[in-house]
């Protein structure tokens, strides 16, 4: 026995060791923003009653949930901050007072179902002031080339026509390939001074181009901070092309495993002490009938409710660390924090009392994806979900704690013994064990990643622990097969290669417990890219390709029916809090409409509203999730 706890007090100084090597990082990736009131950037004319959130998932709120910030620092406190009773995804902070004119930036801390603090933040003006008449916020009229045309024959020139006099600050051309374009100084329309015009320098090359401009209303006092706005639009030269960067770029290297860190190594901790726990009660109540030593493992769980106290206790401190400022009446009414306690005091008391042994350090294991893991989101399952992730870790742990049990509790001298009483029935249970795990394991992939490339699985986290995961299960596969056709030859001789082969086994478990770990501090939309209808009814209406879907220049080619004979496309592309782009498309033929440039800027969930206008003038409109690999922000 002093060999098996000597190679995995090994392993666990390795792990810490590693751990070491990746400081901690706060989780900002399960739960992405739908939408905010007020929007981000937004202009208003009055101050706001309510600062309001919609989420993806439900979360925890707690009295520090929004923070409302002046430009001078000045918190301005909330009078309450509730979660909608109709919407769980929603909450409403309502403000006490009318806010004076400055610009605000709102902080959000709120909790993810899995415990995780999540934060994001967006900003929001507030002028108190009228707007002039017949103005109003300074925006664009119309264009000449407009987003979208295709033009043909000699263009020399872009007309700009605004709601009020103007100020152009700044305006770029760039071709194809993202060259800029010469083109001549801007200059007013001497009849008319809410028209601009900008000339071209150069004859322009077919394809399609991309138009930049910064404009500011003209008079503006140069002490009033407004900042000019910014527009972006795309026309084509007698063909669309996509935009294409040409630029060398060398792409980062990145850690393998950005987030592990000490809260991780809890996780890891937690998961090893209660899957041995249950595991190996599992074996000697039931599979070996009591015939092991009872003193022997009053010693050993007893080190393994310690190893599970303390990484209930790294958890504890580092959700302590990122809420500090709550009190801790509230940070003890959290169930991340409360379930965990009552964790150990289940354990304890199936310690304590030996018949109950067995229900209360079960009880302990199914409680762990109520609070752990991705399975209590709604959007992965639900409850449902939380079933099968349960079902996962019952069979994890009575494959891995009836090994831990084989290797420690018998004497060695008696392990053969042993062996011989309870290998054809444990050998059972082994193979039972195995084949749910796996079978759940790919339900809860395909469950929390139903969509994906083999690129964006390999380069997320998510992907890589779940690779790791597969090649350690197949090892114990293959090892269990090895220790199947060894029982049948029962000479004393192959007692030490099974035990041999034991342990490693035990390692490659507790290695893929530690890779399962990681998947609760990994997010499952790293690897995830797909483009969802939201009404599957109209999905034979129009055929959705963005390519390559990842952050930075992409196309979006929408294929119509030809039988609703398209006039024309309006698409908006948004990422609350502060993310909206709307272009209209390129008609390329009748049925398919194209969008290019910097239309994804950024990995998470986006919403994608797609408005279409048929001959006849009826408009159809069509709603998406995108979903783009990568670690975005708030995304789960």
């Amino acid at each position: 026995m002093s060999y098996v706890f000597t190679k995995i007090g090994t392993i666990c100084m390795v792990v810490i060791f590693l751990l070491s090597l990746f400081p901690g990082t706060l989780t900002e990736a399960h739960s992405s923003i739908v939408k905010t009131l007020p929007e981000g950037g937004q202009r208003l004319n009055d101050s706001p009653d309510t600062i309001e959130i919609w989420f993806v998932d439900p979360v925890k709120l707690h009295s520090d949930t929004i923070k409302l910030i002046g430009t001078s620092g000045k918190s301005f406190n909330l009078d309450s901050t509730y979660i909608d009773p109709k919407n769980p995804r929603h909450i409403v902070g309502n403000i006490k007072k009318e806010l004076p004119a400055d610009s605000y930036t709102a902080e959000i801390n709120v909790i993810a179902l899995d415990g995780d603090i999540l934060t994001q933040k967006f900003s929001f003006e507030v002028l108190n002031a009228a707007p002039k008449k017949n103005e109003g916020p300074l925006k664009l009229l119309k264009q000449s080339p407009n987003d979208g045309e295709i033009i043909s024959g000699e263009y020399k020139k872009i007309d700009l026509w605004f709601n009020q006099s103007v100020d152009l600050t700044a305006i770029g051309l760039f071709d194809k390939n993202q060259q800029p374009i010469k083109i001549k100084e801007p200059y007013k329309d001497p009849q008319d001074p809410t028209h601009i015009i900008v000339e071209f320098d150069e004859p322009l090359d077919k394809g399609t181009f991309q138009v930049t401009w910064y404009a500011r209303p003209s008079q503006v006092d140069s002490s009033n901070k407004i900042p000019d706005i910014l527009d972006v639009f795309y026309f084509a030269n007698d063909e669309f092309t996509p935009i294409k960067d040409t630029r060398a770029v060398k792409p980062m290297s990145e850690p393998w495993f950005s987030q592990i860190g000490f809260k991780q190594f809890g996780y890891w901790l937690i998961f090893v002490g209660i899957t041995l726990l249950f595991g190996s009660s599992f074996f000697n109540k039931v599979v070996s009938k009591d015939i092991t030593e009872y003193k022997r493992w009053r010693v050993i769980s007893l080190g393994l409710i310690l190893i599970t106290t303390l990484g209930a206790v790294l958890l504890i401190i580092q959700q302590r660390i990122e809420l500090m400022d709550l009190p801790l009446n509230e940070f003890f009414s959290l169930k991340y924090i409360w379930v965990p306690i009552v964790q150990i005091i289940l354990l304890l008391v199936g310690y304590t009392i030996k018949k109950v042994e067995l229900v209360a350090f079960g009880l302990a294991l199914v409680t762990v994806p109520f609070v752990m893991g991705h399975a209590s989101y709604p959007r992965y399952g639900g409850f449902l979900s939380i079933i099968v992730n349960a079902l996962h870790l019952t069979a994890a742990s009575i494959w891995l704690g009836g090994i831990f049990s084989i290797l420690t509790i018998a004497k060695k001298n008696e392990f053969s013994l042993l062996l011989e009483r309870v290998s054809d029935k444990f050998s059972r249970w082994a193979l039972w064990s195995l084949l749910v795990i796996i079978l759940t394991g790919f339900i809860m992939t395909f469950q929390y990643v139903p969509s994906f490339s083999i690129e964006s699985f390999l380069k997320s986290e998510w992907g890589k622990a779940i690779i790791l995961k597969v090649a350690f299960t197949t090892l114990i596969i293959i090892i269990g097969y090895l220790q199947r056709k060894a029982l049948k030859q029962v000479a004393n001789n192959l007692f030490n290669k099974f035990y041999r082969r034991s342990m490693y086994e035990f390692v490659y478990g507790l290695l893929l417990i530690f890779f399962a770990s990681i998947l609760v501090v990994a997010t499952p939309t790293e690897a995830e890219q797909g483009v969802y209808p939201q009404n599957r009814a109209q999905y034979s209406d129009i055929k959705v390709d963005i390519s390559p879907l990842k952050p930075g220049l992409n196309v979006l080619t929408l294929d119509f029916n030809k039988e609703l004979d398209i006039k024309s496309v309006k698409v908006k592309i948004a990422m609350p809090p502060d993310y909206s782009i709307e272009y209209n498309a390129f008609k390329v033929n009748k049925e398919t409409f194209k969008i290019t440039g910097n239309i994804i800027h950024s990995s998470g969930t986006l919403s994608m509203e797609v408005e279409a206008v048929k001959a006849n003038g009826e408009l159809r409109k069509y709603e998406y999730t995108i979903v783009v690999p990568g670690t975005g922000s708030m995304d789960e």
